[in-house]
């Protein structure tokens, strides 16, 4: 749902929390647990982006985004392939956050 709001694909998402694209692919899949410092930094994604989400007591849960998420330009997708960047022999990429 996060990652539906601010309109970015797994693999930006990935490059925000530190995993891979199929790390996120399969934990939006339910294929695997995330460990807690996955989760922690998905939620520090989230709160430093301006999404909140609040777990009701029925078992559901509430979005909660700041209006100025709503207004932002949302980032076109990558087309650049990530074995682009295995092949250059890259292993990690340091992404700034986005400052408002």
């Amino acid at each position: 749902m996060g990652r539906a709001v601010l309109g970015w694909s797994q693999s930006e998402l990935a490059l925000h929390v530190g995993l891979t694209q199929r790390g996120i692919h399969k934990l939006e899949q339910g294929e695997t647990e995330p460990r807690r410092t996955t989760v922690r930094a998905i939620e520090t994604v989230w709160h430093d982006e301006g999404i909140g989400f609040e777990d009701l007591p029925d078992g559901g849960f509430r979005v909660s985004v700041h209006a100025p998420v709503l207004t932002r330009p949302m980032t076109a997708p990558s087309r650049r392939r990530p074995a682009a960047r295995t092949q250059l022999g890259v292993t990690s990429i340091a992404h700034p956050a986005y400052r408002a």
